[in-house]
């Protein structure tokens, strides 16, 4: 492993912070951009960012600790502990909401849905309740806000107490992650969204627990790696549940290495031969990348404020320049962030109309890859294309 001899930094461009760590030690820590443009505020390690769906190991966390204590059976109908809920539902497991097959689907497959005015979160499970499911549960993997919301519910019954405030003080609290925290503030400086240079306000998402309303620091994503490697906040068993692939997936599925399936809150595969598990995260105006290496004890934790950033890209260049063993990906003062976006876009159009750029790559490959998660409904938008810059 690598560490940075001259001080340079070729990750400049990046609108956000970056840390890479390994045995305890850090091998880059670094901020740029604008936490809020109109202010003219510089993001740094400390600042906030909404990490989206990198916040869904918390989900799985909360979870299994309450399976750890007795009051949550992985593989006990969900009816037992939401007696409300539609009956089709009844006889999901909450082992089929954490890996993605209780057959719900993402966003898309709730009519309506608009991710910077969403629905409260009672209406969402009432809209998607409309639809049948997508498979029969436990037999096809479909990624999906949904489930989490679901999931987190049953933390929030069982617990007697909002999943907000149970992951404060089952999690956040005991790791020291002062600046992690679910809700609809941030818990310290915090990094304003940004969707083709300009503002956008997220708070209708912070309203639906388990799905990406997470505000955290990559430097407390670092500490959680390392204690969740330690096993600091479950036991053995609990994590390799989280790390075990339940769930195949379809073709072109996964965004980091050799990706072999879904566990518990991550997408569990091999980069050079080396298991691994990530999450990538993506809401409108914030980007996000969490990978861990838990035999090395290493980790790389990307939060971005802008809505275009290739974080999942990003990763792939800090392993080749931290923790790969051929030559590094980058070398001298190219900034690769600034590459990317001079070659591949990724772009939407709405329902009205409107149209963004959603991403930036350096290859055709990495844009069509993230152009099939919408076409399968990983992540929801409406229309889309590919344009070479």
């Amino acid at each position: 492993m690598r560490t940075e001899a001259d001080g340079r930094s070729p990750w400049g461009s990046l609108s956000g912070a970056i840390s890479v760590h390994a045995d305890g030690s850090a091998l880059l820590e670094h901020a740029s951009g604008l936490a809020d443009a109109a202010e003219g505020t510089a993001n740094t390690l400390e600042t906030c960012f909404h990490s989206a769906s990198v916040s869904k190991q918390f989900v799985a966390a909360a979870v299994l600790l309450l399976v750890e204590a007795g009051e949550v059976d992985l593989h006990a109908p969900i009816a037992r502990y939401l007696p409300d809920c539609p009956a089709a539902w009844g006889g999901i497991t909450a082992h089929q909401l954490l890996s993605h097959t209780a057959g719900f689907g993402h966003w898309r497959e709730v009519e309506g849905f608009d991710a910077l005015a969403p629905y409260p979160p009672e209406e969402i499970l009432e809209v998607r309740a409309r639809r049948p499911l997508l498979s029969a549960p436990g037999t096809e993997f479909a990624y999906s806000g949904v489930g989490y919301l679901l999931a987190a519910n049953i933390v929030e019954r069982v617990a007697a107490q909002p999943y907000a405030a149970f992951t404060t003080e089952r999690i956040f609290a005991p790791l020291g992650m002062r600046s992690t925290r679910a809700g609809a503030r941030a818990p310290g400086p915090e990094a304003v969204g940004h969707l083709d240079g300009e503002p956008v306000d997220n708070t209708g998402i912070s309203a639906i627990p388990g799905t990406g309303e997470l505000w955290t620091t990559v430097t407390d994503l670092t500490r959680y790696a390392a204690a969740f490697a330690a096993d600091e906040l479950l036991g053995a068993s609990s994590r390799a549940l989280m790390c075990t692939p339940h769930a195949s997936i379809p073709a072109g599925g996964g965004r980091f290495g050799e990706t072999v399936g879904y566990g518990y809150g991550y997408w569990i595969g091999t980069v050079d031969g080396r298991p691994v598990h990530y999450h990538r995260g993506d809401i409108v105006g914030y980007q996000s990348m969490y990978v861990c290496v838990p035999g090395e004890r290493a980790s790389i934790a990307i939060l971005s404020n802008q809505d275009h950033a290739d974080a999942a890209g990003t990763a792939r260049r800090l392993w080749a320049e931290y923790f790969a063993d051929a030559e590094p990906a980058v070398r001298g003062d190219e900034d690769p962030c600034e590459a990317a976006a001079e070659t591949w876009e990724l772009w939407r159009q709405d329902d009205s109309g409107n149209r963004f750029r959603v991403s930036a790559h350096a290859d055709e490959a990495s844009a069509r890859l993230r152009m099939s998660e919408f076409e399968s409904g990983a992540v929801h938008k409406q229309l889309y294309w590919i344009a070479k810059k």
